[in-house]
């Protein structure tokens, strides 16, 4: 069959085709039930005690290792500061800005992760934080103090 043919063929059945009725489709027998329940409404969260614990502490630990970085930098023979490429800790406008833009973008975090229903993650991330950024000031400190001891 050429293709000549078989598109002539198609342009004859096509409104052949069309001219048939279609049947109605059958209503369904029983009534239909819906299994969704109604949502409750969402109660504004309030803020505990322990959740503006770890928001404090998040912000203490950020400011002690800003601080503590810039100590480093002062006096270079006191202390080991290796974490932050120097192009972040040279400038000290700059340095203060990034460590103040972490610290809002921890407390953001921790609070969204808070109210939408994962405190426990949230608060656990939370001290994880805290306790990494007081491990490594006290472990640059550390480095130092037993080089000047030998």
């Amino acid at each position: 069959m050429t293709p000549k043919i078989a598109w002539v063929l198609v342009l004859i059945a096509a409104p052949i085709s069309k001219a048939a009725e279609l049947p109605d489709a059958p209503l369904p027998s029983a009534a239909i039930v819906s299994n969704s329940r109604p949502t409750p409404a969402i109660k504004p969260a309030r803020l505990e005690r322990r959740d503006l614990a770890l928001y404090t502490a998040t912000i203490l630990a950020n400011a002690t290792d800003w601080i503590s970085t810039e100590q480093c930098l002062r006096m270079p023979w006191k202390c080991h500061e290796a974490q932050l490429p120097q192009f972040i800790v040279a400038n000290k406008v700059g340095f203060g800005v990034y460590k103040a833009g972490i610290t809002a973008g921890t407390v953001a975090s921790e609070y969204y992760m808070i109210h939408h229903g994962h405190p426990r993650l949230a608060r656990i991330a939370g001290w994880a934080n805290v306790a990494g950024c007081s491990y490594t000031d006290w472990h640059s400190y550390k480095i130092e103090d037993r080089r000047m001891v030998k």
